[in-house]
């Protein structure tokens, strides 16, 4: 088997979200930081067996390194093949020992109550990456009155000060409310999304071209609805 682009693109995103992952035999691939990041995709691979990386970005590297290699997973390890050079991955002893958390199973569907606010383009979420680590932003924010909603990067301390805003969704069917992330939440893949707010407790983007999905959970202190 070889590895994908996109599925290694995808790999790579997991890993910055957490540093260890499972993946069950198949084509699905889920991860998740502490109950406050989800993110799960389908791949065109098929695993045959369990695999628990206890560091993903090492297994990575190993894929760099030989360029495109064949990949033999097996029972207890990986053999990763490029000519005649190999390298033996072991697996984690157990997924157990990672703690990896249960699957959200919402697959391709809607999560209960979803609010559908607009379209985030790669270039949106570039630019909120950006703009943020320039400022000093550290919050994302959907707020939504009189059924306007705008996108906001603010700082937490300082609301009425500096801010970054995208765009204006109007004829939103929806009361008023305040859905606040943490931008270190961001970590999505490069892709367009369609947004969602999940009232009182996450914002959901649903991938267009990558075709993978988040929930970020919201900040409880810092979001409002009504």
């Amino acid at each position: 088997m070889k590895l994908s682009k996109r599925s290694i693109q995808i790999l790579k995103n997991f890993f910055n979200i957490r540093e260890s992952l499972v993946i069950k035999p198949g084509n699905e691939l889920y991860t998740a930081r502490k109950d406050s990041v989800y993110a799960w995709t389908t791949v065109e691979e098929e695993f045959p067996v369990e695999i628990a990386f206890y560091n993903l970005g090492a297994f990575l590297s190993m894929v760099d390194k030989l360029e495109e290699p064949e990949l033999d997973f097996q029972e207890k390890l990986v053999i990763i093949k490029k000519g005649s050079s190999r390298v033996k991955f072991k697996y984690a002893s157990s997924a157990a020992t990672l703690r990896f958390p249960d699957m959200v199973a919402f697959g391709d569907k809607m999560p209960p109550n979803a609010i559908s606010i607009s379209k985030f383009s790669a270039d949106d979420l570039s630019n909120v990456l950006r703009i943020s680590s320039t400022l000093g932003f550290d919050l994302v924010q959907v707020v939504c009155k009189s059924g306007v909603a705008i996108i906001k990067c603010i700082r937490s301390k300082d609301e009425k000060g500096n801010c970054f805003e995208i765009g204006k969704m109007k004829g939103l069917e929806s009361p008023d409310f305040v859905a606040s992330v943490d931008i270190r939440k961001f970590a999505l893949v490069p892709d367009d999304y369609a947004l969602y707010v999940v009232p009182g407790k996450s914002l959901f983007f649903k991938g267009d071209g990558m075709k993978t999905n988040y929930l970020l959970s919201l900040e409880k202190g810092l979001s409002k609805f009504d």
